[in-house]
């Protein structure tokens, strides 16, 4: 049986705009992998990967990836994460979600991909800077692609490789 909490990362992100400075660093095991921006109809997008291992730290790998230089003008933070039971610091069960922030329902098809993949200890995020042109249901054909990209420059994936990456960490 899964626990599902959606929206719960966007809702524990503090109140007040963090620098990067500011943030703890990352757990020596959660490497954060970018994909490079692809733009279609005018909208950019950029996928993240990360491996973590609780809400905790998904919460901290969300606020790395926010305070990254653009990001606060992006129009929305697509994400999805999804942990093993023997990762999941509360309960037994695995613990997944996602959280679409304003872009239903791609947050949900990030966490299916997740599901169909078999990707365990991981937020994957995709941003989405809108380029005033509506891409009707390319934008969902576009979000999925561009977490896959991410997943595989993560290493997520046991096959297929990504198109391009910025490595941080």
């Amino acid at each position: 049986m899964r626990a599902t909490t959606r929206g719960a990362l966007h809702h524990l992100l503090p109140r007040r705009a963090v620098k990067a400075h500011d943030l703890p660093p990352l757990p020596p095991h959660a490497v954060l992998h970018s994909t490079t921006r692809f733009t279609e109809k005018k909208s950019a997008f950029e996928g993240h990967a990360v491996r973590v291992k609780s809400v905790d730290e998904a919460t901290l790998a969300l606020q790395h990836i926010l305070t990254g230089k653009k990001m606060s003008k992006a129009t929305h933070h697509i994400l999805a994460w999804r942990f093993s039971s023997a990762s999941a610091s509360s309960s037994s069960t695995s613990a997944a979600g996602s959280d679409c922030d304003g872009e239903p329902p791609a947050g949900k098809n990030l966490l299916e991909l997740l599901h169909k993949l078999n990707v365990e200890d991981v937020l994957v995020v995709v941003t989405r800077w809108y380029g005033g042109v509506p891409m009707g249901p390319d934008r969902f054909r576009v979000i999925n692609a561009v977490g896959k990209d991410a997943l595989a420059l993560g290493g997520f994936l046991s096959h297929g490789r990504g198109t391009g990456s910025n490595t941080q960490g």
